[in-house]
């Protein structure tokens, strides 16, 4: 009986919980709502029966039947802010957002926007020198707050209706008048007399936005929350937009702009705390895969699985990650205020560690699930140790820490072997290094270790006069998820995967990392690496030598992607250098459009519904035949070894992992546009010989 009764306590908590998550906003049913209005056709405008009619009062009369609100409208004169203040109306259906209104009243976020005009009368052909006469305005409260903002020089002179100062205007009292742009257009039409046989011209003001909200006194509240709430569910549906097209004979794209602006705002806010818990989870995932391998052959089978997984997963997160960064990237670029712009650098810096931890934990997941392997290409050793000191050069000059080198001039200026991945070793290395040294320094050294053999021994060592670690923690320092103690990983961060990455890769290629340290005396730390020894490059001709860059030809270029937002991103970027960007959502429409027009490059998406990326790229390249080929790069989210390899496999020219890199994008579509360009001309040469 005990049981049972704490099992039925238990379940009613959990329908009273379940109660008021979803608790949904109710109308008091006998409750009448006072609206306000005043005469500001055609937003609302006095009608037959004492009954308003106009854009907004069919919009909010649709609100409130939908939410079985009921609403009285009462006409104000005066100021609408003093007949909420007054409570002579509970709620007022658009008014702006100032600092001294929201301190007295309740005002929702924005659901509509109103813009400005300045009428003159159409002086084509004549010299009209700038007015000295008063600026003739209406009689809201709007128009005077930016008449005030945008001409703070200019002597207003304020009318009773737009009527009478469109009026002002004709007669000649003043030589300029200033409205809202929809209301302006309103009285235009339904011109006074003394306008009749005068041409007025109407010229929009630039960056003379307001947007507006619904105010309420703060009991009513709750009711204006959920009338806005209903309005941006009108827009999806249609509603919004059939009434602005009735009243206004155009589409809702004002309105339209701040809701999908706050739907976006709330995507991304989702989309950034998703990724951020994805990435907790991946990492307790991992962790537990770590030790169930060490117990059994079926624990470390389980293991590997695990780690295929986030490999796979990597993508979905990428896809995102490619939206968030290359959105940032494209406000960086626009004009903002400085707290705009540090807000901006903030995100920036914050996407690029995520970034980071990403990329460990996915090379991790290469490597315990057998699918890492490096490339072989010719490099300067030399060359990869100066350019990790001058990456980390700027920290270390920040905590007052020298960043020294030394250099056996016996090691060949080229060597085979994978640049990339020793580049990265060292960045991690040299990175701890100057994040645990608190006074002193670093310094990196290279030297041939066994000389006269081949291949060659190379010994490469970062060492510091840091914190040093103890024999204990130092057995250990190389496994996944671990630092020296726990105090560290709380006061310096880091995800720890960062040496046990280090340390696959080294022996990948072969070789051996270890550790030299005590406690409180600083650290050495490694490595040695066999590396071949690379031919000496072709010698360029005399004249090629230093030649400037060719500058970039803008070209017509294909973009297939499925994702709205990436879609958008890749296409800001390009066109912002000039090139002309056509857009494909999918495999079977860009094979349709590649057919049917011709361009220099396409940039493909790999993952599509339908048709994707290689059977798109397969059909492509059936219908060019042997015909002119057009580039065709893969934009791709899937980063595992072997991706690269099959989009070649299919077709493909070039390969650009997601998130993408902006500089590194228009490089490539640059080169390929002016490979196509010459392979044009070749063609057309043999043609014609």
């Amino acid at each position: 009986m005990l049981v049972l009764s704490r099992r039925l306590r238990l379940g009613a908590v959990l329908l009273v919980f379940g109660a008021l998550s979803c608790r949904q906003f109710r109308p008091a049913e006998d409750r009448v709502y006072t609206i306000g209005y005043n005469e500001a056709p055609p937003y609302y405008s006095a009608a037959a029966a004492g009954k308003p009619r106009g854009f907004v009062c069919d919009v909010m009369n649709e609100a409130a039947r939908r939410l079985r609100i009921r609403l009285q409208w009462v006409p104000v004169t005066g100021r609408p802010q003093d007949a909420l203040t007054q409570a002579r109306v509970d709620l007022w259906p658009r008014m702006s957002r100032t600092p001294d209104r929201l301190r007295a009243h309740h005002i929702t976020q924005p659901w509509m926007k109103l813009s400005f005009s300045l009428v003159t009368i159409d002086t084509r052909g004549t010299f009209a020198p700038p007015s000295v006469k008063p600026l003739a305005i209406g009689n809201l409260a709007g128009d005077s707050t930016m008449a005030k903002s945008l001409f703070p020089n200019r002597t207003l002179l304020r009318h009773s209706s737009i009527e009478q100062a469109l009026e002002a205007l004709c007669r000649g009292d003043v030589d300029e008048a200033m409205f809202e742009y929809r209301r302006g257009f309103d009285a235009i039409m339904r011109r006074p007399e003394v306008c009749q046989k005068i041409n007025l011209t109407m010229v929009p003001l630039e960056a003379s936005i307001l947007p507006v909200g619904i105010a309420s006194t703060q009991e009513a509240a709750a009711v204006a929350n959920a009338m806005h709430d209903e309005i941006s569910k009108m827009l999806p549906d249609g509603t919004l937009g059939r009434l602005q097209a009735w009243w206004f004979h155009e589409a809702p794209t004002e309105t339209q702009t701040l809701m999908e602006s706050a739907a976006a705002q709330r995507t991304a806010n989702i989309m950034l705390a998703c990724t951020a818990l994805l990435v907790v989870v991946l990492g307790v995932a991992l962790w537990q895969a770590v030790r169930a391998r060490r117990s059994s052959k079926a624990a470390r089978n389980a293991s590997r699985a695990k780690s295929e997984f986030v490999a796979n997963i990597s993508h979905e997160i990428r896809t995102p990650m490619n939206g968030v960064m290359g959105m940032t990237s494209l406000l960086s670029g626009s004009e903002l205020s400085d707290q705009q712009r540090e807000m901006v650098d903030t995100i920036q810096t914050s996407a690029a560690s995520l970034l980071t931890v990403l990329n460990d934990i996915l090379d991790f997941s290469k490597i315990e699930a057998g699918k890492l392997s490096l490339e072989s290409s010719a490099f300067d050793p030399k060359e990869i140790v100066q350019g990790v000191i001058a990456l980390m050069s700027g920290t270390a000059v920040q905590k007052g820490l020298y960043l020294a080198q030394d250099y056996d001039s016996g090691i060949p200026a080229r060597l085979m072997g994978d640049p990339a991945r020793l580049r990265q070793i060292l960045n991690n290395l040299v990175g701890n290094a100057v994040k645990f040294t608190a006074q002193g320094g670093v310094r990196v050294s290279m030297r041939l270790e066994r000389q006269g053999e081949h291949p060659l021994w190379v010994r490469i060592a970062v060492s510091d006069t840091g914190i040093g670690i103890d024999p204990e923690s130092a057995r250990n320092l190389f496994q996944p998820f671990t630092q020296a103690d726990a105090t560290t990983n709380r006061k310096f961060g880091g995800t720890g995967l960062g040496l046990a990455i280090s340390r696959q890769l080294v022996e990948l290629m072969g070789g051996e990392i270890g550790l030299e340290s005590k406690a409180g005396a600083g650290s050495t730390f490694w490595l040695l690496i066999p590396f071949e020894i690379a031919a000496a490059p072709a010698t360029l001709p005399a004249g090629d030598a230093g030649a400037p860059a060719a500058p970039v030809v803008p070209g017509k270029v294909l973009l297939v992607e499925d994702n709205l937002v990436n879609a958008k991103v890749a296409e800001r970027l390009l066109a912002k250098i000039g090139h002309t960007v056509h857009v494909a959502h999918d495999g079977e429409e860009a094979c349709n459009m590649a057919l049917r027009e011709m361009y220099d490059v396409i940039l493909m998406d790999v993952h599509m519904p339908g048709m994707d990326g290689f059977e798109a790229t397969a059909a492509i390249r059936k219908a060019q035949g042997r015909g002119p080929r057009t580039p065709i790069i893969a934009l791709t989210a899937s980063a595992m070894d072997g991706d690269r390899q099959r989009c070649m496999s299919a077709g493909m020219d070039d390969y650009l992992a997601k998130p993408i890199d902006p500089e590194r994008l228009l490089s490539m579509v640059s080169q390929w546009i002016s490979e196509s360009r010459r392979s044009e001309v070749s063609t057309l040469g043999t043609r014609n010989s």
